[in-house]
């Protein structure tokens, strides 16, 4: 199995993260927060469409594979011997978006 999943997550979590990180830094300024956000969410659909196979890929990750992640937050300009710790937090962040995801979906099914 391939991390193409897990990579589309990761190419879309941590910029967003990032990016709120840049646009909160100087106070509330929606127009000029708007702007910093809004680019980043091009990657959402993509990393959205396979989530739910992100899990798989990591069980049997190989170590190209886990190298291959590491690249991909090390070209988003970080520094490398953060690359594991960003990486590890950046999809627990987006595994629980999707779970707050099924959750609202739910909820909505009871109304």
């Amino acid at each position: 199995m391939d991390v193409k999943e897990t990579r589309e997550a990761l190419e879309f979590i941590v910029p967003f993260a990032n990016a709120i990180d840049e646009a909160t830094k100087d106070g509330l300024q929606w127009v000029k927060d708007a702007m910093t956000i809004a680019p980043t969410m091009i990657k959402l659909p993509a990393a959205l469409s396979g989530a739910s196979l992100i899990p798989a890929e990591l069980s049997d990750l190989t170590n190209d594979e886990r190298e291959e992640l590491f690249g991909v937050i090390a070209g988003l300009e970080f520094n490398q011997e953060y690359a594991e710790k960003i990486g590890e937090k950046a999809l627990a962040a987006f595994i629980a978006l999707g779970e707050l995801m099924v959750v609202i979906r739910e909820a909505k099914k009871k109304e």
